[in-house]
């Protein structure tokens, strides 16, 4: 029994120790492609600039939702944005919200989507997801440019 026992000892502890020598070198690695990657703010500061009309279209959109007035939101959003975040009475599991914080280094993915950071203060729909949440959450707002250069709300997602 006592051998046994030890025996397991030496495998846990060698897998232990593998796994730590997993994690520090997927980390080196990782920093590593985040440094010679082209979206690197060490290396490209110009990628992580602000877009005025984007984050302008963000407060617009807000500034709506605080009053709860869905029709005109709908005006910065996608067809798709429309047909999966409007519900009766709700846009994204929300029944009201507003931005007391938007990101102030948002993020190109490419030069025809964009992501904003939120944090907003919002009254969660009873039948949500969110409504488990309390009255504070933050998510992504996705942003496309559509067809005539104007940029509109695609989706809102909470990671990326």
């Amino acid at each position: 029994m006592k051998k046994k026992t030890t025996i397991w000892i030496v495998v846990l502890s060698v897998a232990i120790l593998a796994g730590v020598w997993w994690f520090t070198q997927s980390k080196k690695e990782t920093e590593s492609a985040v440094a010679q990657s082209p979206y690197s703010e060490t290396k490209d500061n110009n990628v992580f600039e602000t877009n005025p009309e984007a984050t302008k279209v963000v407060e617009d959109f807000f500034s709506d939702f605080e009053k709860s007035d869905y029709e005109h939101m709908k005006t910065y959003c996608t067809k798709e944005c429309i047909d999966t975040t409007f519900h009766d009475g709700d846009a994204f599991g929300m029944v009201w919200a507003k931005t007391p914080q938007i990101a102030e280094k948002p993020g190109f993915a490419n030069e025809n989507e964009y992501k904003i950071f939120v944090t907003v203060e919002m009254e969660p729909a009873k039948n949500s997801a969110l409504y488990a949440c309390g009255s504070i959450t933050s998510f992504y707002v996705v942003l496309k440019k559509a067809d005539g250069g104007a940029w509109l709300i695609d989706s809102f997602v909470t990671g990326i």
